[in-house]
């Protein structure tokens, strides 16, 4: 031991080895005060494990510098994917192969692809366009089938919103009402108005001597029923909400969509489009409430129209989300977010959609869509949707533009002008000579 006072001999070098044991990991953990990342929170960032390790070595700038451009590599390369990309699980995952397995849905039937090509014993429907089902979109029908609750379906224009509805009433059989809701929608259009005009003309009518016309005697003959009422109860919204004891009513009203007949020993269903709710006003969500949680809503007598027992109904509310919607009115429905097919899926709609495409066509325009998303969501703009897609190859198709052709990138430019890009007109724009 050496004497007091007298420095300490330098201890030599060591030159240790990396050690990645559970202890030697230990180590790299930062202290209490530092902040710490979840892995959900390092993938997020665009940083891997490995990435946060090297950070935690200031001292080691060879190793850092890698580390900060794979990470910034990272956060380009998510800032650069399309909105459907982004909430995608990568395929490659053991995890996601498992998640992405087949469903098979309990309340309704499709063919093994989710293609639904028509019903063959409808000529009218068998002749109708395909449509081509999402996992997500099957598995939230069937929950909104199974919990009796209102369907409402979120995404951009063309993403084939309200042709889901559409073909869900194909699919099962069931009668199909709609009704398109604008800004001057009210409630009564939707469960059951009075057609004063219909009335004060009849009036006048009967007020004269000669006219054989007489005012009715009953206000029900004045009942004009709305969708909600159709799918409720369409025999008494025939009637006009009479009663059976008394005669039909003068004027029978026109049922307000397609009519089909259940098949054998089946009951009947209604299949209820509420489309485009967000362009609605702020108290009309507020006002289905009753409808869509209770099934009824008040007559203008007083009484109460409520659901047949055992009816069936699927009822189907579309937005752009323009506008957002009630917290109560939202709470209420199961909700359905159909995102901007990737380039594999518009690939496979195009194949059912048009067939007669060739496939190189059809891959070369879906390879445009997808540099389109990503320039002019960057800008601020809508990008193209389904149906867009669809008319770009149509048209090409029927134009008969190859791939191939010596014009083919001067004559896509301007298909993809007013298909895709579709540029909105300025005041500047209108001044300019043609």
């Amino acid at each position: 031991m050496p004497p007091r006072g007298a420095p300490r001999p330098a201890r030599p070098a060591v030159q240790r080895t990396p050690d990645r044991s559970p202890d030697a990991r230990a180590g790299d953990r930062p202290g209490p005060g530092a902040a710490r990342r979840t892995p959900r929170e390092s993938a997020d960032a665009g940083l891997s494990v490995a990435d946060l390790r090297l950070q935690r070595r200031p001292t080691d700038a060879t190793a850092i510098a890698p580390a900060r451009a794979a990470a910034d590599s990272s956060r380009a390369a998510r800032r650069g994917r399309s909105a459907c990309d982004r909430g995608n699980p990568d395929p490659r995952d053991s995890q996601t192969v498992l998640l992405m397995s087949h469903y098979t849905p309990r309340n309704f039937t499709l063919p093994a692809d989710y293609c639904f090509r028509g019903d063959p014993r409808d000529p009218a429907e068998s002749a109708a366009d395909p449509y081509i089902f999402s996992r997500e979109a099957v598995i939230a029908v069937d929950v909104a089938l199974a919990t009796g609750r209102p369907l409402l379906v979120a995404g951009p224009p063309g993403c084939g919103k309200s042709r889901l509805a559409e073909t869900m009433a194909a699919v099962l059989r069931w009668n199909f009402v709609y009704q398109t809701i604008t800004s001057r929608t009210r409630l009564e259009q939707l469960t059951v108005e009075v057609d004063h005009l219909r009335r004060l003309n009849d009036a006048h009518l009967a007020a004269r001597s000669t006219s054989p016309h007489a005012l009715a005697d009953r206000d029900e003959e004045y009942y004009h029923p709305g969708i909600f009422w159709w799918a409720f109860d369409a025999h008494s919204a025939r009637r006009r909400g009479l009663p059976e004891s008394v005669a039909r009513p003068r004027s029978e009203p026109r049922f307000p969509g397609v009519e089909r007949k259940p098949p054998d020993e089946a009951r009947e269903g209604t299949v209820l489009l509420l489309d485009e709710i967000d362009k609605a006003e702020p108290d009309l969500p507020n006002d289905l409430l009753e409808p869509l949680d209770r099934g009824s809503f008040g007559l203008p007598d007083g009484r109460t129209l409520r659901a047949q027992d055992g009816a069936q109904r699927l009822t189907v509310i579309t937005t752009n989300r323009e506008r957002e919607l009630p917290p109560a009115f939202v709470r209420r429905c199961v909700t359905l977010l159909l995102a901007e097919p990737a380039r594999e899926a518009l690939v496979a709609i195009a194949a059912v959609r048009a067939p007669q495409a060739e496939k190189t066509l059809v891959e070369k325009v879906a390879d445009r869509i997808e540099a389109l998303r990503q320039e002019l969501d960057e800008s601020g703009r809508r990008p193209p949707g389904t149906s867009e897609f669809l008319d770009a190859v149509n048209t090409c198709q029927q134009l008969r533009i190859a791939v191939d052709s010596p014009d083919w990138e001067e004559t896509w430019q301007q298909i993809e002008l007013v298909t895709l890009r579709k540029p909105m007109v300025t005041e500047d724009e209108r001044s300019r000579p043609a």
